[in-house]
């Protein structure tokens, strides 16, 4: 990969959600959008609202690091019109137009749509959102980003889980989601606090790999296994799932080294690893190597070195599962694969020892106090939140508990 820990990211939301459709990412994830002036004949009569300016200009110049820095808290405001509304509750994971509005600009139409798996909402109360620059406008995008998320962070009262895990991913060098909070308001009123998420997209990728012409595809409740291959959710570049085919191939020998180094071909088992090892320190146990089936993270195929690579989502119920053995319960092939080798264990437990001391070197408690001084008050005050401030409190204790504690569970495990 390319890039520091910092400049990449991924990352977003946490499944199909309501209805049918893919869910976190909607769409191809190749930038996504209809992007031709238009969208479908469906939003014909929304775009016909007067809300509307017929000067279409949902291009917004500047550096999408400032909107992701960790110093600020974004103010995001929506203007959704009567039609819009009305479609959204009817269709929740079809894009309906909107008016952006930042630093009291307003520029749309952009698209915007719900999204979430257990942890959805309707527009009318909490819910996790999905804005798209160039669902309209062709070339529309918002600081170079063609797709922002935001969640509502409904499965996790500390408000914290997703900001902190894609750090620690970031600093390890795994291509994960920049992260902050946001405040939305919509219609003028205020719907709180929000995890702001950077969207899996080409220009994501390409802040982290030579060459973001690759294939990605999400994992789904799929797995390396030949019945589940067709469940891989394809995201973005050709559609070629050779590699994929290769390594549930793989994953059918008997001796787990033979697998492994077949496997090995076709995917980069170091990166796999360090993905691994943050996924195990954060107890990431809804994704992969943990969730049956496979879940919560993309595979990239870089084109430069023909070989996958791992990207994490769906952090928000990490830092739950403090005293899980992340050694054992495991459903991923690859991960039983690798606990089953001599080698491949001892390199994961490496993996585990490197984010163990990563996460001393830069502070994690320290981070975790500079993100919580940020938004406490915030989240107390949030009036769509379905969090009590007891239940605040309480997750964020045991999440710092976790962390305090990290060393020592892995080395009883150990």
């Amino acid at each position: 990969t390319t890039g520091t820990g910092d400049d990449g990211g991924s990352g977003y939301g946490s499944g199909s959600g309501y209805g049918s459709g893919s869910g976190d990412d909607g769409g191809s994830g190749d930038d996504g959008g209809s992007g031709d002036d238009g969208g479908s004949g469906d939003d014909a009569d929304l775009l016909d609202d007067e809300s509307f300016d017929d000067d279409r200009s949902p291009l917004i110049d500047g550096d999408s690091a400032d909107f992701y820095d960790d110093d600020v808290v974004p103010q995001i405001e929506l203007l959704i019109p009567d039609g819009s509304w009305d479609a959204l509750l009817d269709e929740p994971l079809d894009y309906a137009p909107a008016t952006f509005v930042w630093d009291g600009e307003e520029y749309g139409p952009i698209g915007v749509r719900t999204k979430g798996q257990n942890s959805w909402q309707p527009l009318d109360e909490k819910p996790s959102l999905k804005l798209d620059f160039n669902e309209y406008v062709q070339g529309g995008n918002f600081k170079g980003l063609k797709k922002v998320t935001l969640n509502a962070m409904n499965e996790d009262p500390s408000g914290m889980h997703e900001r902190v895990a894609y750090r620690l991913y970031r600093e390890a060098g795994v291509p994960a989601a920049r992260c902050n909070h946001a405040q939305l308001v919509i219609n003028g009123d205020d719907y709180g606090l929000y995890a702001n998420i950077e969207s899996v997209h080409k220009r994501m990728v390409a802040r982290w790999f030579d060459d973001a012409e690759g294939s990605m595809w999400e994992l789904a409740d799929s797995d390396f296994r030949e019945e589940h291959i067709s469940e891989f959710e394809h995201e973005m570049g050709e559609d070629d799932r050779s590699a994929i085919e290769a390594v549930a191939k793989a994953m059918e020998e008997s001796d787990p080294d033979d697998a492994l180094d077949e496997a090995g071909e076709h995917m980069d088992l170091n990166a796999f690893r360090r993905f691994w090892g943050v996924s195990a320190y954060a107890a990431h146990i809804d994704g992969y190597p943990y969730s049956d089936p496979g879940d919560d993270a993309h595979i990239y195929l870089d084109p430069s070195s023909g070989l996958l690579h791992w990207l994490p989502h769906g952090a928000d119920e990490a830092f739950t599962h403090a005293d899980d053995w992340m050694e054992h319960g495991l459903s991923g092939v690859l991960g039983e694969a690798c606990i089953d080798s001599d080698h491949c264990r001892e390199r994961f437990r490496e993996a585990v020892g490197d984010t163990l001391d990563l996460a001393d070197g830069i502070d994690i408690e320290g981070y975790y106090d500079e993100v919580l001084d940020q938004i406490e008050s915030l989240a107390e005050d949030d009036p769509r939140t379905s969090h009590s401030q007891s239940e605040q409190e309480d997750e964020r204790e045991y999440m710092l508990d976790m962390i305090e504690g990290r060393r020592d569970e892995f080395e009883d495990q150990f």
